[in-house]
């Protein structure tokens, strides 16, 4: 259960910038501005965008910190999942996405297989 506690800090903070930086993304867009336009600048320079950014970065530093205390091989398959399932849930909620059968099955076996990861170490 420690090694899950570690992870979750990563997986709040890269769950919550994948949604961000979607929804933001989208609605930038509609506004034709975008990486590639003209107006790259309000792009990188969005609020919302810098907040997502500095959300992973704040991630990959929690990484760096707690890297020497955890098993890599234990924390890091958990972070992964975990994102994976974090965005999934915070798409679902906030961007209205729809999940199929197949994607709430998937979920089930990811969040089994955190759990069954993080009590096996």
């Amino acid at each position: 259960m420690t090694q899950f506690l570690y992870a979750l800090p990563s997986i709040i903070l890269v769950g919550f910038a994948n949604v961000l930086l979607k929804w933001r993304i989208d609605h930038l867009s509609r506004v034709h501005i975008s990486l590639y336009s003209k107006d790259v600048l309000r792009f990188i320079f969005d609020p919302y965008i810098l907040t997502g950014a500095l959300a992973t970065a704040a991630s990959v530093f929690w990484w760096l910190m707690i890297m020497a205390k955890v098993k890599v091989s234990v924390v890091y398959p958990i972070i992964q999942a975990g994102v994976i399932a974090m965005t999934i849930l915070l798409s679902f909620a906030f961007l209205k996405e729809r999940l199929s059968i197949g994607q709430c099955v998937g979920l089930a076996f990811l969040m089994t297989g955190v759990f069954i990861t993080s009590k096996s170490s």
